[in-house]
């Protein structure tokens, strides 16, 4: 009922992030859960937070290569990026009170998500101005994709955008996650850090630092 505009956070797996009932694995992310909280102490005005939900052709869309392509089956994280980017941005800033510029939008993903999140932030540079990668799961093709990471994730890309790492203590991808990061570091970014949740490879898990990444991006009170 304002006329306020606010950012934008676009999120992968939808499902997950609102509802254990429609979660996949039945654990949530507590998204609307957390934003309640920081409006209630005064830490924000409010972001929308916009997440498409993810079915079963999800490892190949979220996914830039695949192990065996042999049977004809390509990754498609560039057709999600370009979703995400030019259908569901588009229809989202025409329709709600945004702010569309890169400096007041921000992509999460987490396990595959994470690496479309990446592949989305990397093609479109000028969009996103905020990104946050959750236990990046690269085990689909690890080598092509740590080169993708070490020719990509640079200073001419992302000398000033803030990208937040975070894995989990008992996480099957807390390594992957690490390399990534560590990538980046070697790649002379300074904006980007690393946590580790305790926990698993699990919805619970990166929620809990959903708020900590916020608080890295600088969108708090």
């Amino acid at each position: 009922t304002s006329d306020i505009n606010y950012p934008v956070i676009y999120m992968f797996d939808g499902q997950n992030l609102f509802d254990s009932e429609t979660a996949t694995y039945h654990k949530e992310w507590q998204i609307d859960e957390s934003l309640d909280s920081l409006y209630a102490q005064n830490k924000t005005e409010g972001f929308i937070v916009v997440g498409a939900d993810s079915f079963k052709n999800r490892t190949v869309e979220y996914n830039l290569y695949m192990n065996n392509t042999s049977n004809g089956i390509y990754g498609k994280a560039p057709e999600t990026a370009e979703f995400y980017t030019n259908t569901l941005k588009t229809y989202i800033d025409e329709n709600y009170r945004t702010l569309p510029d890169k400096e007041n939008t921000g992509i999460i993903g987490a396990s595959y998500g994470a690496v479309v999140a990446a592949c989305t932030s990397i093609s479109y540079t000028d969009t996103y101005g905020f990104i946050g990668l959750y236990s990046y799961y690269d085990n689909q093709s690890p080598y092509k994709m740590r080169d993708y990471i070490t020719e990509n994730v640079t200073t001419s890309n992302f000398a000033d955008t803030p990208i937040y790492f975070c894995a989990a203590s008992c996480d099957f991808a807390k390594k992957s996650t690490e390399i990534a990061y560590q990538t980046a570091t070697d790649n002379g970014l300074t904006h980007i850090t690393y946590e580790i949740a305790e926990g698993e490879h699990d919805e619970y898990s990166w929620g809990s630092h959903f708020i900590s990444c916020l608080e890295f991006w600088g969108w708090l009170a």
